[in-house]
């Protein structure tokens, strides 16, 4: 897998791109983003430019402000196969005095994020390479309700915060995920509870419990992180549209069974084959930064040790809840969310393949 190609396809971007050049900082955002913070939904290039010239400054170690002027503003509408259409704003601002100067800068970036919290930048330097390397991240910080600037070295190519960033990444973008955090949850219901004619039949969180929960996390882990890997590597074969249908599928799945047994004792191979298809959705975050090989891998590891923090944060929090679902008072309500899982994960199919639509509270 390491070996094979380390530049993927087109990939649409989730969030901001920013790229330092030679005197140059390029800017890739998607046009649906960009009308949000601009708070207009149909936006000119001249704009745009100004848009991102009151969001972004750098300055030199000595802190002197390096000149920023806008040398193109152009909006892309194109499509990729395994995607569709869509609309990206590339942005090229001039920074001359960056590669006279050499050395040390800080960035300081909120375009979009002013507005979105949830938006990430992720910053890489190209410097004449195969591919872009280094990764930093610019991204709010809800404990300190702040967007911190990115530290850069042109010298040395290294920039500040990015392994912790990517870990931080790789946790928020699953527990905001609430698609992927539902099948967790449902696939996870049916742990204190054995098969018997046909239904569920509590049995508590026992030894034989705590084996069938250590085999469905343990292989939804193992399916998750090998196709995290395939896909950050550009080795997905599913399109990015059916891998997300998939997902939602992968939900209705666990949440039916979770009511009536489909699959009872087989829980652990459903897990690592639908984890399969959840981490093909998780690399979509990592497919589009195009980097190098080494800062590729580094980036890898770090957002899935976030994935697994995240994971275990859901599983600890649902053990007390699997320890008391068995109660009498707990039977209908556990009924009654399974159901409304279902139903959603029912409308994401179909938001996600014949486009239907959500409202924005809904869509994930």
């Amino acid at each position: 897998m390491l070996v094979a190609s380390t530049t993927a396809g087109a990939h649409p971007l989730p969030n901001s791109l920013v790229t330092i050049k030679s005197g140059t900082i390029e800017i890739d955002t998607p046009a649906s983003d960009v009308a949000i913070a601009m708070r207009a939904a149909d936006v000119a290039p001249d704009a745009v430019g100004r848009y991102y010239l009151r969001h972004i400054a750098v300055t030199t170690s000595a802190g002197r402000r390096v000149p920023l002027s806008v040398i193109r503003a152009q909006r892309i509408d194109t499509s990729a196969p395994d995607v569709g259409p869509y609309s990206e704003w590339h942005v090229t601002l001039a920074a001359p005095a960056m590669v006279a100067s050499g050395g040390r800068y800080t960035l300081a970036f909120d375009a979009i994020i002013h507005q979105i919290p949830n938006h990430i930048a992720f910053v890489r330097i190209e410097d004449g390479g195969p591919a872009p390397r280094n990764i930093g991240v610019i991204r709010y910080d809800f404990a300190s309700r702040s967007i911190q600037p990115l530290v850069i070295d042109l010298a040395s190519a290294r920039m500040s915060s990015g392994f912790a960033a990517m870990i931080a990444i790789g946790y928020m973008h699953v527990l905001s995920g609430l698609d992927h955090m539902l099948f967790l949850v449902a696939l996870l219901m049916v742990i204190p509870f054995e098969a018997v004619a046909g239904r569920w039949r509590f049995m508590g969180m026992n030894a034989r419990a705590f084996r069938r929960f250590l085999a469905i996390s343990g292989a939804f882990t193992l399916g998750h992180s090998v196709s995290l890997a395939a896909g950050t590597f550009g080795l997905d074969v599913i399109p990015v549209r059916w891998t997300e249908a998939l997902v939602a599928l992968s939900i209705v799945v666990a949440a039916v069974h979770a009511l009536r047994p489909l699959f009872p004792r087989r829980e652990w191979i459903v897990a690592g084959g639908f984890g399969l298809i959840h981490g093909l959705a998780f690399s979509e975050v990592l497919a589009a930064l195009d980097l190098d090989l080494g800062a590729k891998i580094g980036a890898l590891l770090a957002f899935n040790l976030g994935v697994e923090a995240a994971q275990l944060t859901v599983v600890a929090v649902s053990v007390p809840v699997l320890a008391i679902s068995g109660a009498r008072f707990f039977v209908r309500p556990r009924q009654i969310l399974l159901l409304a899982i279902a139903l959603v994960a029912v409308l994401w199919i179909g938001q996600r393949t014949v486009g239907l639509v959500l409202p924005g509270w809904l869509t994930f």
